[in-house]
């Protein structure tokens, strides 16, 4: 979690000071991040509309509300964030630790070849 806050951090200090220092792109830099945002928006209202069709059709006699698409599909694509996050973690330290692993054979290897 702090690494998405310090990932919002650094950009929300990023993007204007370097549409700030080019004066004239301006609107380029508004654009991607207009774009960037266009995209996440878009990417949970699919997701939202899936789960909603999802449970429509497990249960077709429930009503849901067309303004509760979006909450979902926002809650969904954190999720997935997160869960992402959590693997690459992982994954992380096991490369750490296998790198580690490694290191220390190799010194042993080492010190065996030196003494023996």
């Amino acid at each position: 979690m702090k690494y998405v806050l310090l990932l919002s951090l650094v950009l929300a200090i990023i993007i204007p000071v370097y549409s700030f220092a080019q004066v004239e792109e301006i609107k380029p830099g508004r654009a991607i991040l207009e774009h960037i945002l266009e995209f996440i928006y878009t990417a949970a209202h699919w997701i939202g509309q899936g789960i909603v069709n999802l449970i429509g059709m497990i249960l077709p006699a429930v009503g849901i509300p067309e303004e509760i698409i979006n909450p979902i599909g926002f809650l969904a694509l954190l999720t997935i964030f997160l869960a992402v996050a959590a693997v690459a973690r992982k994954v992380v330290w096991f490369v750490v630790t296998a790198g580690w692993v490694l290191i220390a054979i190799r010194l042993i290897i080492v010190i065996i070849e030196t003494y023996w």
